[in-house]
């Protein structure tokens, strides 16, 4: 009679056993996986890379979307371990100035949204929940440099902005890559 109670206790502290290898290895695992550090030194998140970009997955408002990193520097000299909020690309608006929210074009990441530098302000314009629609374009610039405004008129289908968050002011540059 005892040995068939000392079975199924056995067979449960086996697996119990394999259980907490899992998670231990887990847990080593994690600590070889690259993760973003603003210049406070607070981790942001773990870094994910693809071919055309890296990046980190935030939740803002809610809502969890990915905001891409770059190196930090100028066209002519980068930094090879600092690295800022955005990427290079064109930013769209409805306006004729380049002025209000952003038209959200973009897919990356669960939520579409567009990190847009003015100076040392990088502002991350996050989606609303609602359907991408037609939108009429105006004008827009190339990211990051805000210094001139180009006319541009063109409907497109994008995602109406639901949130702005200021990614420098809770996380600020520069940014660093580590374990």
């Amino acid at each position: 009679m005892r040995s068939i109670l000392i079975a199924p206790v056995l067979a449960t502290l086996a697996l119990t056993a394999h259980a907490g290898d899992d998670d231990r290895h887990q847990h080593r695992d994690d600590r070889h996986v690259p993760k973003v550090f603003d210049a406070q030194g607070r981790e942001v998140g773990p870094l994910v890379s693809d071919a055309s970009q890296n990046g980190v997955y935030i939740e803002i408002n809610g809502a969890i979307t990915f905001v891409p990193i770059g190196r930090s520097g100028t066209d002519d000299r980068a930094s090879a371990t600092q690295f800022q909020w955005g990427s290079i690309g064109i930013v769209a608006y409805p306006s004729s100035d380049c002025s209000g929210s952003p038209v959200l074009f973009y897919t990356s990441g669960p939520r579409p949204s567009i990190a847009v530098r003015q100076g040392a302000d990088v502002t991350v314009y996050v989606a609303s929940d609602a359907d991408s629609g037609p939108v009429h374009i105006q004008s827009s610039h190339q990211n990051p440099n805000f210094s001139q405004c180009t006319p541009y008129v063109t409907t497109i289908t994008a995602f109406a902005v639901g949130s702005s968050y200021l990614i420098t002011q809770h996380h600020p540059e520069p940014l660093t890559i580590r374990y």
